[in-house]
């Protein structure tokens, strides 16, 4: 019986953790979606859709080169902290020195695809140079991906939401002043540096009291050899999540990519609750799956029917929004987005299963499976988008993106 009430005691401590961190990374999350939608709204309005589309065009390209920067260190690091704390300073030190290297890389590629593809013809040297410092601070999410594996993530969240108010106020008075184009991409870039030593302070400060940390080869072997197959299921995810703004800034009027980059940017407040479900029940995924696998399937079963059912009610809240809110937000130039705001939303029950069976994938360690899916929908969503945006624009690349989501679901269940 003592057993029985000891088990139940524990059961509710880590029920109520569970809801705890969930309530502090949805916070968090909240709290970036209101600042980021009214920054967005501010900047947009106060470029012009033509202006905004350049803003849109580079930070794309920046976004589609972030997965080789950051080698899915997000999703190893967590897991593998989750299953030996005691080394987590060795395996953030080792990740992080390879990390860094694979952004330099990843820069180099970045200054090379703004040289090589078409774009606004606004496109500078310092447009370019602000715009990749977004690239070159992506190694520092091994601490960000460290301090969520402690699952105390007040220690996150509160110093992030702070940098995303202060920039938010920040873009706000720039806004007032009458700054132009580079100096809003430059304000998104500090954003980004400052958030990523607000995620090395909160690991310091979280594992000040582990092992000494040192270089492991033989980690780093494991940390390559496990991150390839993600890094290129994450950077063919993220190709088809912004190939598409990319190929409407090469062969569209830039105002469609204006109108098309403020309806993605809405459709994505719909995507904010797959990263938290997904950040809160990642270290209990590993915990049962070292259960065995009947534990496991019943655990993913209830993982799977929880993102579905996130899914409606953020899609439906999401779409209400846009439609009250767009004009009298982003003003009636931007009035276009909203038809286009309402085909990307069709496709969030899928996006939403997308990363919960990227979760369990790898969980599973089944990462070539995942890398094979995003590749597959990568190149789905590249011909759809040469076929679609000559033909129908902006609206042929939204449905574009949905019809991606729907297959990547599907071929994740035939997989």
């Amino acid at each position: 019986m003592l057993g029985t009430d000891g088990a139940r005691t524990g059961d509710i401590f880590h029920l109520r953790t569970k809801f705890a961190n969930i309530g502090w990374l949805t916070g968090e999350q909240i709290v970036r979606l209101a600042v980021g939608l009214l920054v967005m709204a501010l900047v947009a309005r106060h470029l012009g859709p033509e202006a905004f589309a350049t803003y849109t065009y580079v930070f794309s390209i920046a976004a589609i080169l972030i997965p080789i920067a950051r080698y899915s260190c997000d999703g190893i690091v967590l897991r593998d902290i989750a299953r030996h704390p005691e080394q987590a300073r060795s395996i953030v030190t080792t990740s992080l020195a390879i990390t860094t290297v694979l952004a330099i890389f990843a820069v180099i590629i970045g200054v090379l695809a703004f040289e090589l593809l078409p774009g606004p013809e606004v496109l500078s040297p310092t447009l370019i140079a602000l715009s990749l410092a977004l690239v070159a601070v992506v190694p520092a999410e091994v601490f960000l991906a460290a301090a969520k594996a402690s699952e105390r993530m007040a220690w996150i969240a509160i110093p992030r939401a702070a940098v995303v108010i202060t920039a938010g106020v920040a873009t706000l008075l720039l806004v007032v002043g009458g700054a132009e184009l580079p100096t809003f991409i430059a304000m998104r870039s500090a954003e980004a540096v400052f958030l990523a030593l607000a995620a090395y302070l909160a690991f310091h400060w979280l594992y000040r009291r582990s092992a000494r940390p040192r270089l492991s080869g033989h980690y780093a072997g494991q940390f390559l050899k496990a991150g390839l197959p993600l890094t290129l299921a994450g950077f063919a995810a993220m190709i088809y999540m912004r190939i598409d703004q990319v190929m409407l800034g090469a062969m569209a009027p830039s105002t469609e990519l204006g109108h098309y980059g403020v309806a993605v940017r809405v459709a994505e407040v719909a995507n904010f609750l797959p990263s938290v479900l997904q950040a809160t029940l990642y270290p209990a995924m590993v915990r049962n799956h070292k259960l065995g696998k009947e534990h496991f399937q019943s655990f993913m079963q209830r993982t799977f029917d929880s993102f579905s059912l996130a899914a409606w009610p953020a899609m439906i809240g999401t779409a209400a929004a846009g439609l009250f809110l767009i004009v009298p937000a982003f003003g009636v130039d931007y009035a276009a987005s909203i038809p286009l705001l309402l085909v990307l939303l069709v496709g969030s029950p899928f996006f939403f299963l997308y990363i919960a069976l990227g979760s369990m994938l790898l969980t599973e360690g089944k990462v070539w499976t995942f890398a094979y899916i995003s590749i597959a929908s990568a190149i789905v969503n590249f011909s759809g988008n040469f076929f679609a945006i000559p033909n129908w624009g902006a609206q042929g690349a939204a449905g574009a993106t949905v019809l991606t989501y729907f297959v990547s679901r599907r071929r994740g269940q035939i997989g």
